[in-house]
């Protein structure tokens, strides 16, 4: 076996590896966040009961922005079916990865200290990176032609593109078959939980 198809088998391993437990990964590097601020006393800098300016409130609002389009785009979403294109994926293709990532820079803001962005925005980042690359290399694969029209009119995950929304159809069913109920649920608890935490310590 050459050198460069030995390193292409390890970094096709670790890619592999990284997309799969993508979920825990980030989990894991999110509570190890915490658990640090829990061992050095650092409490949350902003909340939202007594801090009424742009950084008391921005945060939370960050967080629940993400969880409502994370909860739009899971009830529009048809995985497995057809190509998903109205709604909040007629603004970017990977919406549920853009809900994601304002939640993580909401809870960011509300704990306040710079070197989570690090983590969130450095290795948290590349993960999903990977992630979006190898579910648009699988959806090429599956709707051809279709697909490569959706790229070439649709933003990968930033919407900045409005004048192209499509409505779509959201129903509860999916949006619970897509289990989104535990990202929201779990979202507002650990909102919750850094309030109560900061104000009662």
């Amino acid at each position: 076996m050459t050198t460069k198809v030995l390193e292409r088998s390890v970094r096709v391993l670790i890619e592999d590896f990284l997309v799969r437990f993508r979920v825990q990964i980030s989990t894991l590097l999110i509570a190890a966040l915490i658990l640090e601020d829990i061992l050095f006393w650092t409490l949350p800098n902003y909340g939202w009961f007594d801090d009424p300016s742009w950084r008391g409130l921005l945060g939370p609002l960050l967080v629940i922005a993400g969880l409502g389009v994370r909860s739009w785009a899971a009830g529009v979403l048809r995985k497995g079916f057809d190509l998903t294109t109205e709604g909040p994926y007629s603004l970017c293709r990977h919406p549920l990865y853009f809900g994601s990532f304002l939640m993580m820079a909401g809870f960011c803001l509300v704990i306040g200290y710079w070197h989570d962005f690090l983590v969130i925005f450095g290795p948290i980042l590349l993960i999903y990176l990977l992630t979006m690359r190898r579910e648009e290399r699988r959806l090429a694969q599956a709707y051809g032609p279709r697909w490569e029209a959706y790229v070439a009119q649709t933003p990968i995950l930033l919407p900045f593109r409005p004048h192209s929304y499509r409505p779509g159809r959201w129903t509860l069913q999916q949006w619970c078959k897509s289990r989104e109920y535990r990202a929201a649920g779990g979202g507002l608890v650990a909102l919750l939980a850094l309030e109560i935490w900061r104000l009662t310590c």
